[in-house]
């Protein structure tokens, strides 16, 4: 029980929150461009929790799915800051065995960060795929409810009377 969706879904909000706050030891010349993605990162773990820890799960999946846009955008950041990191740094530290060493450690880092990201929207885009089709089902259940006209023909009760009415009025 430890490890439910719900909670699962509760943890990876943080996570991903925590590796977009780790771009502040990328470097300075993308800093300005990683911080909108910083902003963008708060900004949806926070509507991520709210929509998994909100009474009704009426928009949970549009809370999932704008979490998912935003966390795919930071996976295209981290995917090119690899890219970028290989050709710009990487390559060019031959020179030194120790300098080669970090920028290998750096690099298997990143990739592995990278991995973890994708990893984690899978999960979510799965949990998103369960409620969209769970959504549908309901919906068209409830319509075709909504739309069934249901007619019971009872007849009146019947009350036992002497067969005599009489009706006096007082002014």
């Amino acid at each position: 029980m430890m490890f439910c969706k719900q909670h699962i879904l509760i943890a990876i909000g943080p996570i991903v929150m925590g590796m977009s706050l780790g771009t502040f030891a990328m470097d300075y010349y993308c800093q300005e461009f990683l911080a909108i993605f910083r902003a963008l990162q708060v900004l949806a773990t926070i509507s991520l929790l709210f929509g998994v820890l909100k009474k009704e799960p009426l928009h949970k999946d549009k809370f999932l799915v704008f979490w998912l846009i935003i966390t795919a955008i930071f996976f295209g950041v981290m995917c090119y800051y690899c890219m970028n990191f290989i050709t710009d740094d990487f390559l060019y530290s031959f020179y030194d065995f120790g300098e080669f060493l970090l920028a290998l450690l750096v690099l298997l880092l990143l990739l592995a960060a990278t991995a973890f990201l994708g990893y984690l929207i899978y999960y979510v885009y799965e949990e998103y795929a369960r409620l969209r089709t769970a959504n549908s089902e309901s919906t068209a259940v409830a319509a075709s409810e909504r739309n069934a006209v249901v007619e019971t023909k009872e007849p009146p009760p019947t009350y036992e009377s002497t067969g005599n009415l009489t009706v006096s009025i007082q002014n």
